[in-house]
C-alpha cells in the first residue's frame, strides 16, 4: 500500500475510532450520572453489583469463603453481514452471487473473579464464537462449492474497583483473535479450479472499562458494562490457488502490523436463585476497527493480494449461571 493510501486509511480509521469512542463514553456517562436514581431503586453498596465482564455477584461476600465468582454463559452472536460475495475468489465464475451469512451462531463465555476485598477484585473472561457457511451451486455440468469459516476469541484480565454503585472502573489487558478462511472449488467435467484464503488477526493491548447497577430489587438487578481498548494487531494472510492448465500458485505469507480499536457495550440482568447462585443474561455490541478480512480481496491477482482494513461489528445475547464461593 502506498504512503498516501496508508495516510488516508489512517485518517479514516481515526475518525471512526473517535465516533465510536464518543458514543460509548456518552452512553457510559449517562448511565453513570444516574447514581441517585440507582440508589433510589435499592442498589446499595451491599446489593448485587455487576463486574467488568457484564456478570454480577449473586451476593457479594455473603457466600462461603466469598473469595471466587465463577460464571458460564451460552452466547448467540451475529456479525453484520458483508456486502461482498462468497463466490468471487476466482473472479467471475459465472455463478449467481452468494452473499456472506454471519447470522446468529452459538458460542460460550467463562468468567472467573478473585475477590481481594469487598471493593476490589481481579476479573478474567474468555469467550469463543464461530461461524460456518457452505454453499453448493450447479450450472450445466459445472458444480461450484463455496465455504467460509470465521471465529472470534477473546481473553482479558482486569482489576476492578467498586467506586460508585453506578460506575465501577476497571483497567487491564486483553487479547483478541479474529480469523477467516474461505475455500472455493469449481468442479468441471474433467478438471477443477481450487482457491483457498486464510486471514488471522492477533490483537493485544490495554483496556479500560466500567460497569454499574441501574435498577435493583430484592433478588433482581439490571446493569450495564462498557469497554474501550487499543490493540497492536499482527495480521497475516495465506492463500493458494490451482488453475486449470497452470498448476498451483501459492502466495507467501503476507504480514501487516496495524493498530486496532475495540469498543464494547452491553446491558445485563441477574436473578438470584439462592444466596450464592444466580442466573444472568443480557445483550452486547462489540466493534473491532482495523481488522483484516477476506472481504473484497481480489484473489484473481495472485500472488499480489493487498491487505485491507475494515470495521467488524458483532452483537448478540447471552444466558448463563453464576456461582459465588
Amino acid at each position: 500500500m502506498s504512503p498516501i493510501k496508508q495516510l488516508q486509511a489512517w485518517r479514516g480509521s481515526m475518525r471512526r475510532h473517535a465516533a465510536i469512542a464518543l458514543i460509548v463514553i456518552l452512553v457510559s456517562g449517562t448511565l453513570a450520572s444516574a447514581q441517585g436514581v440507582c440508589d433510589s431503586f435499592g442498589c446499595s453498596d451491599n446489593g448485587p453489583s455487576s463486574n467488568a465482564n457484564g456478570s454480577g455477584s449473586a451476593s457479594d461476600f455473603e457466600c462461603g469463603g466469598d473469595t471466587w465468582t465463577l460464571s458460564g454463559s451460552v452466547l448467540w452472536l451475529a456479525r453484520k453481514n458483508f456486502t461482498a460475495e462468497i463466490s468471487r475468489l476466482l473472479g467471475d465464475t459465472g455463478f449467481d452471487p452468494i452473499p456472506y451469512d454471519f447470522g446468529y451462531r452459538a458460542g460460550y463465555e467463562i468468567g472467573l473473579d478473585l475477590h481481594l476485598d469487598s471493593e476490589r477484585r481481579f476479573a478474567t473472561r474468555w469467550f469463543d464464537a464461530n461461524w460456518r457457511q457452505v454453499e453448493t451451486r450447479q450450472r450445466n455440468l459445472t458444480v461450484g462449492t463455496f465455504s467460509h469459516d470465521s471465529y472470534l476469541q477473546s481473553f482479558e484480565v482486569v482489576h476492578r474497583t467498586q467506586w460508585l454503585n453506578c460506575f465501577n472502573p476497571s483497567l487491564g489487558v486483553r487479547y483478541v483473535e479474529y480469523g477467516e478462511s474461505a475455500l472455493q472449488n469449481i468442479d468441471l467435467p474433467i478438471l477443477d479450479n481450487f482457491a483457498a484464503l486464510t486471514v488471522t488477526n492477533s490483537m493485544f493491548g490495554a483496556q479500560f472499562g466500567a460497569d454499574g447497577d441501574l435498577w435493583c430489587a430484592e433478588s433482581l438487578s439490571i446493569g450495564y458494562f462498557t469497554n474501550l481498548a487499543v490493540f497492536g494487531n499482527y495480521a497475516h494472510l495465506n492463500s493458494a490457488r490451482w488453475d486449470i492448465g497452470a498448476g498451483p500458485n501459492t502466495t507467501p505469507t503476507i504480514k501487516d502490523e496495524v493498530g486496532v480499536f475495540l469498543a464494547e457495550i452491553g446491558l445485563n440482568g441477574q436473578v438470584q436463585l439462592t444466596r450464592c447462585l444466580s442466573i444472568r443474561g443480557g445483550y452486547r455490541c462489540l466493534w473491532l476497527d482495523g481488522v483484516v478480512s477476506t472481504r473484497d480481496l481480489d484473489f484473481s491477482g495472485l500472488p499480489n493480494v493487498e491487505l485491507r482494513n475494515e470495521t467488524a461489528f458483532f452483537h448478540g445475547a447471552d444466558l448463563g449461571l453464576e456461582l459465588v464461593f
